[in-house]
């Protein structure tokens, strides 16, 4: 009867893809408040308006209104403030370890904080028309401005 147990709890693992070994999970992105008019634009969702605890994907186009704002984190160390009146669109890959994030800011200002110095496999830039501001752990905003 052990014997059965123990094949089927194999087989059970395998089907899985589970190893019993411990796996990085994949980055977490986050919607950690939200207040006013904000919209998330996903490829296989369509626009849909944010709401707190939502998960958000590399590709997210996120629209702030005026008088709204989006708090979103990263993992559990970066966080970004989206302004009113902005846009900005999310790519992500790798896991905490290896993490990279580049918000692509459209128009408006985001503010980041990011609590931990990164790894070096890891990296977090922000991207407008004309810059690119790259960092490795500290507190910044960027503003784009459009005449």
């Amino acid at each position: 009867m052990k014997r059965i147990i123990s094949l089927l709890l194999a087989l059970v693992l395998i089907l899985c893809g589970c190893s019993g070994e411990k796996k990085e999970a994949y980055r977490i992105i986050q919607v950690l408040e939200v207040s006013g008019s904000v919209s998330v634009e996903r490829e296989s969702l369509g626009t849909v308006d944010a709401y707190e605890g939502m998960r958000l994907e590399s590709g997210d186009r996120i629209t702030v209104g005026g008088d709204s704002w989006l708090k979103m984190k990263m993992d559990e160390d970066k966080y970004a403030l989206v302004e009113p009146n902005s846009v900005l669109r999310l790519e992500a890959s790798g896991s905490s370890a290896d993490s990279k994030a580049v918000l692509h800011l459209e128009a408006g200002a985001v503010s980041n904080r990011l609590e931990k110095e990164l790894s070096a496999d890891s990296s977090y830039e922000v991207n407008t028309p004309n810059s690119t501001m790259a960092v490795r752990g500290t507190v910044f905003r960027v503003e784009v401005t459009i005449d």
